[in-house]
């Protein structure tokens, strides 16, 4: 049987960096917690606050007006928004601005990519995850992993990136 750093040093040391690793610390591959996720949620929801008051001057530019103006503009910004999430968290990084600025990303149970499919129904998942009162968001701080619920029902972590 394998001995640790720890074990060697006479059980005074600290884990070496592979070792944290095999057991999940803060390591690449373990569990964003909650506080990582709304840091980068609060980068990304600022960034995309700029790109919805953008499309809104940009169809006032282009002279719509009153109600037309805030039916477009909503929508817009709707598809802005998803779009920005599905696209960058099933891309290769697995990450939004707001994750990659915190070092983590999206993946599967395994660890692996999810695609834009699997992005697209976490993405819608958190709509559920704002009913009620947003207790599915919460759920991150107290479940396994640090799931919510979204993405207990798209098959996928917040993980540390590597």
């Amino acid at each position: 049987m394998a001995t640790t750093t720890s074990e060697r040093a006479g059980g005074n040391a600290s884990p070496s960096p592979r070792e944290k690793a095999e057991r999940g610390s803060s390591a690449a591959g373990a569990p964003a917690g909650l506080w990582r996720r709304g840091a980068a949620l609060a980068i990304d929801y600022g960034i995309l606050a700029a790109a919805t008051v953008g499309i809104a001057r940009g169809l006032e530019a282009l002279g719509l007006e009153g109600e037309g103006l805030r039916t477009v503009s909503s929508l817009a910004s709707f598809a802005t928004i998803v779009l920005y999430f599905a696209g960058m968290e099933g891309s290769r990084r697995g990450a939004t601005v707001g994750k990659l600025a915190l070092g983590v990303r999206v993946s599967d149970e395994q660890g692996d990519r999810i695609g834009f499919s699997r992005a697209l129904g976490r993405t819608f998942g958190k709509l559920l995850s704002l009913i009620p009162f947003g207790v599915g968001f919460l759920m991150a701080a107290f479940s396994d992993r640090h799931r919510a619920l979204h993405d207990l029902l798209a098959g996928t972590v917040v993980q540390r990136a590597a």
